[in-house]
Protein backbone atom coordinates (compact mmCIF):
# COMPACT_ATOMS: atom_id res chain seq x y z
CA UNK A 1 0.00 0.00 0.00
CA UNK A 2 1.65 3.34 -0.53
CA UNK A 3 1.21 6.47 1.03
CA UNK A 4 -1.85 7.92 -1.04
CA UNK A 5 -3.78 4.99 -0.12
CA UNK A 6 -3.28 4.43 3.22
CA UNK A 7 -4.07 8.66 3.24
CA UNK A 8 -7.57 7.80 2.26
CA UNK A 9 -10.14 7.39 5.00
CA UNK A 10 -11.52 8.85 7.77
CA UNK A 11 -10.04 9.20 11.55
CA UNK A 12 -12.20 9.42 14.81
CA UNK A 13 -11.68 8.80 18.62
CA UNK A 14 -12.64 5.43 20.44
CA UNK A 15 -13.84 5.72 23.59
CA UNK A 16 -13.69 1.52 24.11
CA UNK A 17 -10.82 -1.03 23.45
CA UNK A 18 -10.93 -2.53 20.05
CA UNK A 19 -13.03 -5.40 20.37
CA UNK A 20 -11.06 -7.60 18.84
CA UNK A 21 -8.11 -7.05 20.87
CA UNK A 22 -10.54 -7.63 23.57
CA UNK A 23 -11.69 -10.76 22.23
CA UNK A 24 -8.02 -12.17 22.09
CA UNK A 25 -6.63 -11.02 25.45
CA UNK A 26 -9.87 -12.92 26.95
CA UNK A 27 -9.89 -15.72 24.43
CA UNK A 28 -13.39 -14.71 23.69
CA UNK A 29 -15.36 -16.11 20.45
CA UNK A 30 -16.99 -13.47 17.70
CA UNK A 31 -18.40 -16.33 16.18
CA UNK A 32 -21.69 -15.75 17.64
CA UNK A 33 -22.06 -12.20 17.25
CA UNK A 34 -20.33 -9.18 15.40
CA UNK A 35 -17.84 -7.50 17.19
CA UNK A 36 -17.45 -3.93 16.58
CA UNK A 37 -16.76 -0.82 18.51
CA UNK A 38 -20.57 -0.34 19.67
CA UNK A 39 -20.94 -3.52 20.63
CA UNK A 40 -18.05 -3.27 23.09
CA UNK A 41 -19.41 -0.14 24.31
CA UNK A 42 -22.54 -1.21 25.17
CA UNK A 43 -20.76 -4.94 26.96
CA UNK A 44 -18.84 -2.05 28.94
CA UNK A 45 -22.09 -0.15 29.54
CA UNK A 46 -24.12 -3.61 30.65
CA UNK A 47 -21.22 -4.85 32.59
CA UNK A 48 -21.21 -1.62 34.67
CA UNK A 49 -24.62 -1.17 35.32
CA UNK A 50 -24.77 -4.90 36.88
CA UNK A 51 -21.96 -4.52 38.97
CA UNK A 52 -23.45 -0.82 39.98
CA UNK A 53 -26.97 -2.78 40.50
CA UNK A 54 -25.75 -5.34 42.55
CA UNK A 55 -23.46 -2.77 44.63
CA UNK A 56 -27.19 -0.30 45.03
CA UNK A 57 -29.22 -3.75 46.61
CA UNK A 58 -32.36 -2.65 47.52
CA UNK A 59 -31.78 0.93 46.35
CA UNK A 60 -32.65 0.45 42.49
CA UNK A 61 -32.72 4.58 42.28
CA UNK A 62 -30.63 7.14 40.42
CA UNK A 63 -28.99 7.91 43.46
CA UNK A 64 -28.12 4.34 45.03
CA UNK A 65 -26.80 3.79 41.84
CA UNK A 66 -24.98 6.46 41.54
CA UNK A 67 -24.11 6.07 45.41
CA UNK A 68 -23.34 2.79 44.61
CA UNK A 69 -20.26 3.70 41.83
CA UNK A 70 -18.44 6.55 43.83
CA UNK A 71 -15.97 3.73 45.56
CA UNK A 72 -15.50 1.91 42.23
CA UNK A 73 -11.64 2.38 42.07
CA UNK A 74 -10.11 0.66 39.20
CA UNK A 75 -12.92 -1.90 38.25
CA UNK A 76 -11.99 -4.46 35.81
CA UNK A 77 -14.33 -5.47 33.10
CA UNK A 78 -11.91 -8.20 31.16
CA UNK A 79 -9.17 -5.62 31.03
CA UNK A 80 -11.05 -2.32 30.52
CA UNK A 81 -10.24 -0.32 33.33
CA UNK A 82 -12.91 1.97 34.87
CA UNK A 83 -12.93 4.25 37.93
CA UNK A 84 -15.42 6.16 39.86
CA UNK A 85 -15.39 8.27 42.87
CA UNK A 86 -17.25 11.35 44.24
CA UNK A 87 -15.61 13.56 41.86
CA UNK A 88 -14.70 11.15 39.18
CA UNK A 89 -17.78 10.69 37.29
CA UNK A 90 -16.50 10.02 33.43
CA UNK A 91 -15.20 6.17 34.29
CA UNK A 92 -12.83 6.24 31.87
CA UNK A 93 -9.84 8.48 29.89
CA UNK A 94 -9.13 6.20 27.22
CA UNK A 95 -8.67 7.43 24.18
CA UNK A 96 -7.50 5.56 20.82
CA UNK A 97 -7.61 7.13 17.43
CA UNK A 98 -8.55 4.62 14.52
CA UNK A 99 -8.82 4.97 10.87
CA UNK A 100 -11.56 3.82 8.78
CA UNK A 101 -10.20 2.98 5.54
CA UNK A 102 -12.21 3.34 2.30
CA UNK A 103 -12.92 -0.49 2.53
CA UNK A 104 -14.20 -0.37 6.07
CA UNK A 105 -10.93 -1.96 7.80
CA UNK A 106 -9.89 0.06 10.69
CA UNK A 107 -6.65 0.55 11.32
CA UNK A 108 -5.18 1.64 14.33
Amino acid sequence: MNRRQLMRGAAGACIAVSPRQHARKTRSSSDKFDLNYSSMEGFVTAKMFVEAARRAGNNLSADGLAGALNPCADFNLGGFFVDFGPAKHAGSKFVELTILLEDGRVRR
